[in-house]
């Protein structure tokens, strides 16, 4: 792990401190509907958020570490000591505001391009000049002359007749004399569209501008020997309401200008050791904002060592309360305005004192955000999409195909020139689908997820690389195959499909290294579609060529889930020579579809045979709900259960299974801590059923709900269990990687497991996972990303099931491989076949994996590895832990791990 930078230092409320920054900086979607009372449309007002005290560490320069990530496309953003502020022009009026203008304009590009400033440097630079009479002319040709000085110095030369090549053809010179003229006179007339800035000068209310005729006469007022006679405090204001009226411009999304539409976050400018000088400017923005009412992106974070001298020092509320007080300013935002209250944008907060401790979540704040890059833009807005759209506007109508191009435009899922990549529309579930291993194609939407197959797909170009630089180290290829597509409005499971392309990052990372010489790992995804509906043709049409194509690939893993299309998939793999192994299938009878089908975790008879025994052995009654039994996985569960319930008797009673036909909803719970209430269905109903509890039984007499294996998806999907009706509730569940499981949060945070788990094995994956949260140097730019995206992301953070068992089944392969190259008369010049690798799984075991011993010799479906029943104390509780509560093995009870 890399050290903390010196500039880094925790403190007490720094992480409600970036919280606020990161919610404030992000600019609000923009709506086409009209918006409510209170409500903004696609921009919100800004407060001026002024923190008092002094913090160790330097804040600004970390911040502006982060704003500066990604380059490309930062927020724009100034950082200003400003008792020592970069010098403005020479006699500004106002220098700070100058000074942050000039960085703003020329060395802080963000996303949507250079900032412009037309209206703020006219006002400044007039502020600075002093009219000199010309030729004995009278004042107001002085002006003219001044005027004409501004208007001509921005135009290009070859406009003005001067070029150094001779000049221009008679006819553009000719256009140039009486055109320039023209324009001028209509500029300073405020004719519409070409005196736009002008126009609006003679419009704003500070300075009066009606009280003089003309713009001429207004600017006169501006300049230095005729200010003296006007209000000091107006001209300031003038100032500071260009520079906003020039930011509200560049960020207007209006007309088809994408540039604007790209501005996804707000402009930041943190102001260091703030002055006297300084909290007059800020006093001005208030003003301005106040008598005004316009909206302006600029978010202002301001830190002084003492409160200003207007500002009582009294109650004023502590840093880590700030996001309340953000909350409550928003609502009593309107009140101040219209009372016209002097502070009415300001929001202070008082820093910790040294002597104040920061919270675990304090320290952790730095390094959980690493960067505050801005929102993707509304894709149509991205840069050449505009133009492609345009252009695909005009040509799709005149395509037989074009229904066909939207769809797959939309869904990503154009053909990939990479040949590693195949795509493929299936129209009858309205999603991509197809295999990929590389960033040309990726599945699904949910960023995590895509994230997840990128650093996959990076660790597939530095395996072929080594490869290429060492032939004798063999690729293995395996194909991960799931469904990674869901519709958009069903939560889907894509966080617990993340957690299995985890798995698989992990184990590359460890192989694919150029001082090793393991064999190096290649992950190619494919995509079954939502419950794997698409997976008999995506084996039949694109996986066979692929086989045939490619001996580096030696087998496939994943399934997703016990469906007839699962069922067809591995039976047809299997006639293709091809070697199946998956990680969450319980169906019974699986083995008999295959004979080259292995599973790692025992069928639906050993997880009843366990439930009924933990039930037995807590002395408590059980009852099985399920839905209607539509396919193998549920078939078998609930027979496999009530056989199970039949083989203990008499010392459990035979209770009736409860069935609901569309819903949770419509069954009666038996209610009382001594009643399980087994869960027997799929993960899309799941939190139906936990609302059911809840609302017939209560918190304090709920039963002890034991979900089937399938709920772990729930689990690992915290928008599902993010419900304010399931705060409190403790739920179990039937866990396949029990020894992961319980590694616990050590696992991740310190890169060991949990007291007492010291299996090589197991140790060896926790120094995997800790590396999978980790930005440094080191590590390669969508790593980088994803670890990112981690630390962003509400859910788990300890190691589940599909992270342990998509290790462990990679790494199957990988030594099956490492095996067959130990045999008596191998030559690195043959690569591994996928018959002889299928052979090794099953005489080479056991193998030692994350989550446990791995073998295949008495049984292909797992039926000696243990299981375990997890419990979660508050499943809403994101931060919450499970503990171990049962594990069986071999078809007896068996003392949890660690």
């Amino acid at each position: 792990m890399t050290a903390r930078p010196e500039e880094e230092s925790p403190f007490q409320g720094l992480h409600a401190l970036l919280d606020v920054i990161r919610d404030l900086v992000d600019r609000p979607r923009w709506s086409w509907r009209r918006p409510k009372e209170g409500e903004y449309r696609g921009d919100r007002p800004l407060p001026i958020l002024s923190l008092v005290g002094k913090v160790p560490g330097d804040v600004p320069r970390a911040l502006a570490t982060r704003l500066n990530q990604p380059e490309r496309d930062k927020v724009a953003h100034v950082i200003v000591n400003a008792a020592d502020p970069s010098p403005g022009a020479v006699g500004a009026l106002l220098p700070l505001l100058d000074a942050v203008h000039q960085v703003l304009e020329w060395d802080n590009k963000g996303a949507g391009g250079r900032l412009r400033f037309q209206h703020y440097r006219l006002a400044s630079w007039l502020t600075r000049q002093t009219i000199e009479p010309v030729d004995g002319r009278d004042a107001r040709a002085a002006s003219l002359e001044m005027l004409r000085t501004w208007y001509k110095k921005d135009r290009p030369r070859a406009m003005t007749g001067d070029a150094g090549d001779g000049g221009l053809p008679w006819w553009a010179r000719l256009v140039v004399a009486v055109g320039g003229p023209l324009a001028f006179w209509l500029w300073t007339h405020r004719w519409p569209i070409v005196g736009r800035v002008p126009r609006w000068f003679m419009r704003q209310p500070f300075m009066v501008p009606m009280h003089s005729t003309t713009f001429v006469g207004f600017a006169e007022r501006l300049t230095i020997g005729r200010r003296g006679t006007e209000d000091s405090e107006q001209i300031k204001k003038v100032l500071v309401h260009a520079f906003l009226r020039d930011l509200r411009l560049a960020y207007r999304p209006r007309g088809l200008r994408p540039r604007r539409w790209r501005r996804t976050a707000y402009v930041v400018l943190v102001l260091d050791n703030v002055t006297d000088d300084s909290w007059e400017l800020l006093r001005l923005v208030n003003d301005v904002r106040n008598e005004k009412g316009d909206l302006d992106p600029l978010l202002v974070v301001a830190r002084s060592d003492a409160p200003p001298s207007w500002k009582k020092p009294h109650g004023m509320p502590l840093l880590r309360d700030v996001q309340s007080v953000v909350d409550r300013w928003y609502r009593m935002l309107p009140t101040l305005r219209q009372r016209q209250e002097g502070e009415a944008r300001f929001v202070f907060a008082r820093l910790p004192e040294q002597s104040d401790e920061p919270s675990d979540a304090d320290r952790e704040a730095w390094p959980k955000i690493r960067s505050l890059p801005p929102r993707k833009p509304a894709w149509l807005a991205r840069q050449g999409v505009a133009l492609t759209a345009a252009t695909l506007l005009i040509a799709v109508p005149l395509l037989s195909a074009g229904g066909w191009l939207v769809n797959r435009w939309a869904a990503d899922c154009l053909p990939s020139p990479s040949a590693g990549a195949v795509a493929r529309w299936d129209d009858a579930l309205g999603q991509c689908v197809g295999y990929s291993d590389n960033s040309g194609l990726v599945f699904g939407r949910d960023p995590r997820l895509r994230l997840a197959q990128l650093a996959v797909f990076e660790q597939n170009t530095i395996a072929r690389d080594l490869h290429e630089a060492n032939s004798e180290r063999p690729l293995v290829s395996i194909v991960y195959f799931s469904g990674l597509t869901h519709p958009e409005a069903d939560p889907g499971t894509d966080h617990s499909v993340a957690d299995e392309l985890e798995g698989l990052l992990i184990r590359q990372q460890q192989h694919n290294r150029s001082e090793q010489t393991e064999p190096l790992l290649r992950v190619i995804v494919a995509n079954g579609g939502n419950t794997m509906k698409a997976a008999p043709e995506i084996v039949r049409d694109l996986l066979a060529p692929l086989l045939r194509d490619d001996p580096t690939v030696l087998g496939v893993i994943g399934m997703d889930r016990t469906v007839p299309e699962t069922e067809t998939a591995i039976a047809l793999l299997g006639h293709l020579g091809t070697a199946v192994v998956t990680m969450v299938l319980t169906g019974e009878n699986l083995g008999e579809v295959s004979p080259l089908y292995f599973q790692l975790p025992p069928g639906n008879r050993v997880q009843a045979r366990m439930v009924v025994e933990y039930a037995h052995q807590t002395s408590r009654q059980l009852t099985v709900y399920h839905p209607p039994v539509n396919d193998a996985y549920i078939g078998t569960l609930v027979d496999e259960m009530s056989a199970a319930v039949q083989a203990r008797k008499p010392d459990m009673e035979a209770r009736p299974h409860v069935r609901w036909e569309r819903s949770p909803d419509e069954v009666d719970i038996r209610c009382g801590r001594t009643e399980i209430a087994f869960y027997a269905g799929r993960e899309d109903q799941f939190a139906a059923f936990l609302n059911r509890v809840v609302s017939l039984c209560g918190r304090d007499e709920s039963p002890t709900v034991v979900g089937d294996d399938v709920v772990i998806r729930f689990v690992a999907q915290q928008k599902s269990r993010d419900q304010y009706e399931l705060n409190g509730l403790p739920v179990s569940w039937v866990d396949m990687g029990g020894r992961v499981v319980a590694a616990g949060l050590s696992c991740r945070d310190e890169g060991r497991p949990a007291t007492n788990q010291n299996e090589q094995s197991l140790v060896t994956f926790c120094d995997g996972y800790n590396w999978l949260y980790q930005v440094s140097d080191s590590k390669s730019p969508a790593a980088n990303d994803y670890a990112r995206e981690l630390a962003g992301t509400p859910g788990p953070r300890w190691p589940g099931q599909g992270i342990g068992l998509a290790y462990d089944a990679a790494g199957l392969f990988v030594a099956a491989v490492r095996r067959n190259q130990q045999r008596p008369g191998h030559s690195p010049e043959y690569l591994p076949h996928r018959a002889a690798i299928a052979q090794e799984l099953i005489e080479r075991s056991p193998f030692d994996g994350a989550t446990g011993e791995i073998s295949f010799r008495d049984s292909r479906t797992g039926a000696q590895r243990k299981l375990m029943i997890a419990r979660i104390g508050d499943i809403g509780d994101a931060s919450a832990v499970p503990r171990c509560e049962f594990v069986y093995s071999d078809g007896r009870p068996e003392p949890c791990p660690g």
